[in-house]
Order: structure tokens, then sequence, then C-alpha cells
């Protein structure tokens, strides 16, 4: 990456699938910050993005402290973290999705911006997009809570 300039990188991206990992990696390299480097930024905010996420949807319910150490628990305990440790496309899509879900149970607009870098960056998430859009259109949903 640090030997192409941009028209290499439109290049490259036209022989891959992984759009906004590449987009990300390029970036890295025009500052000259090392692979492993990249790899160990990433996978830090992965794990910080998930733990804030989690730590703000348990306090809304001001559990106690042994609840809130059982759902901590359980919800580190539920999280991909050999896919965040390897830093690979769907750790970072898994994270963009979890901004989204946030945002959205917050009603910020921009959740959708993170809807969409998510399914850009691993096609799995796209599969939650007609299921969205049928849920936006259908007034007279049943509104979980959670």
């Amino acid at each position: 990456m640090l030997s192409v300039d941009f028209t290499g990188f439109k290049l490259i991206l036209a022989e891959q699938n992984d759009y906004v990992f590449f987009f990300i990696y390029y970036l890295f390299s025009r500052t000259e910050i090392n692979f492993q480097t990249f790899l160990l930024i990433i996978s830090t905010l992965c794990f910080y993005t998930c733990f804030r996420i989690g730590d703000s949807i348990i306090r809304k319910f001001n559990p106690t402290r042994s609840a809130y150490f059982i759902l901590m628990t359980s919800y580190v305990l539920s999280l991909p973290i050999l896919a965040m440790l390897s830093v690979t496309r769907f750790s970072i899509a898994f994270v963009l999705f979890m901004l989204f879900i946030y945002n959205h149970l917050n009603n910020k607009k921009s959740s959708f911006l993170f809807l969409l870098l998510s399914s850009l960056t691993h096609f799995a998430f796209s599969v939650y997009i007609p299921f969205l859009i049928l849920l936006y259109f259908f007034k007279n949903r049943v509104k979980i809570n959670i």
C-alpha cells in the first residue's frame, strides 16, 4: 500500500471486495504506520467500542453492582473475541453494525451511515437491510425493549 498512489489504490479496490478495510489500510499507510500497529489500533478500537456500547446499554437499567457484573460478563463472553483480535473485515463490520444499533436505539439519524459502512465492509451484514426497511414502513410494529 505504501508504494501505490491513489490511482493504484483504485486498481487494488477493483480486484478486492474489502473496500472499507483497504481504505483504512491505505490511509494508515499514508502516515507510514506499519501494518502491525494498524492492526493493534483497529483491534483496540473494536474492543473499546464494544465495551462502551455494552456498558451504556446495561447502565440504562440501573442494575445493582452484582447484576451489572453478571450482565457485563455475559455480554463480554458473547462477543466474537477471536475475530476481533484477528482484525478481519467481519470484526470491523461487526463494530460498525454495533454502532448502528446503538445509534438507532438512541434515535440518531447518523445510524444508517454505520449500517451502510458495515454492509460495505462485510456483505453478510447487508442481509439485515431488507428487514430494517420493512420495519421502517410498518408504523404499527411492536417495539422490543432491550
